[in-house]
């Protein structure tokens, strides 16, 4: 996982991130390619008293190579 950029502002942390791996289990539909893979999401915690009580994230499919 490579963090490309991070945002936060009050309670909010946004993360921005790009994932790489091999494609060795279904994915989104897609059966096991056995090659490399990226794919980038969207993050975005909310932290209370120190800690994330709160995560939403998008999954950018639309960027989604190798699979």
């Amino acid at each position: 996982v490579t963090l490309e950029h991070l945002y936060a502002e009050g309670d909010r942390v946004f993360a921005f991130m790009r994932w790489t791996g091999t494609h060795r289990g279904e994915l989104f539909g897609r059966a096991p390619s056995g090659r490399a893979l990226t794919l980038r999401t969207a993050e975005v915690h909310r932290i209370a008293g120190g800690r994330i009580v709160e995560h939403w994230d998008v999954v950018d499919g639309s960027r989604l190579s190798g699979a």
